[in-house]
């Protein structure tokens, strides 16, 4: 289905009646759900070795050597609340041999992250571990993903807030998804064939929602520029965006391509990748 979204052919669903419709990919595009999912529900194809560097990207990688291999995924469980919530919904559940990791997902185009909400979904899983008939993992990561940078920081957060009843120990974490997602665009140079189409698939969730774009060098640059005629002249012709305080006249200079190429060339530190 995720193919078909990004390539286009995954038509188009009816919203609100038969008078609107939006194409699967604009739905996706929209779904903090949806985008959960198809970043979440792949991490557990991953080869050993790759889960626990991604793991190490969202805690920390001494932490994650230690969780052990994953057992399960539970998104959206319905956990019974405290203090005057009735339900609890965390996004995802990662269940390890030794360790649990929450995960809160916050995709680029929602609201922001909120300590209030994590407080919620801490004291839940702390009175689910209290009634848990099975051991429950003695370390409990949680993990802020995505829209971060408004909130206090962690710095100013008191961990001896959550209560966890004494029955983990709790860890806070604040992560942005271009830090996740670099990490998966170098994996994919480095991937052997058995989680080459995992991280295919990653990567195409991730560009549905512009939080992944390709990456270029100056090397891969140059051999462009060798096969194609750039023209000055050319780029010369195109507009250029101007604000109020800008007269019409008054235009960007293009930039100077030939250049931009001969100076790179003459500057071998620049040609590594």
């Amino acid at each position: 289905m995720l193919n078909a979204i990004v390539s286009g052919k995954a038509g188009r669903v009816v919203v609100d009646g038969v008078e609107r419709s939006v194409s699967w990919r604009e739905m996706f595009r929209r779904s903090e759900d949806l985008m959960t999912a198809a970043v979440f529900g792949r991490l557990r194809y991953f080869s050993p070795s790759l889960l626990a560097r991604v793991m190490g990207t969202l805690v920390t990688p001494a932490a994650a050597a230690n969780f052990g291999d994953l057992q399960r995924v539970d998104f959206w469980p319905n956990l019974e609340g405290t203090h005057g919530r009735v339900r609890v919904q965390p996004d995802v559940l990662m269940w390890f041999k030794t360790a649990l990791v929450m995960v809160e997902v916050k995709p680029p185009f929602g609201g922001d992250q909120n300590p209030d909400q994590w407080r919620d979904q801490i004291r839940a899983v702390a009175q689910l571990a209290q009634r848990d008939d099975e051991p429950f993992p003695n370390a409990v990561h949680f993990v802020g993903l995505g829209r971060n940078r408004n909130t206090s920081p962690l710095s100013e957060v008191n961990v001896g807030e959550f209560d966890t009843g004494g029955n983990f120990e709790l860890f806070l974490y604040e992560r942005e998804w271009d830090i996740v997602a670099s990490v998966l665009r170098d994996m994919r140079d480095e991937a052997v064939a058995a989680d080459a189409a995992v991280l295919e698939d990653l990567s195409s969730a991730l560009q549905l929602f512009g939080m992944l774009t390709e990456r270029y060098t100056w090397t891969s640059l140059l051999e462009w520029a060798n096969y194609v005629s750039l023209s000055s002249a050319k780029l010369a012709e195109l507009p250029f965006k101007t604000t109020t305080s800008v007269s019409q006249k008054s235009r960007r200079k293009s930039p100077d391509w030939h250049g931009l190429v001969d100076f790179s060339s003459l500057h071998p530190i620049s040609l590594q990748p």
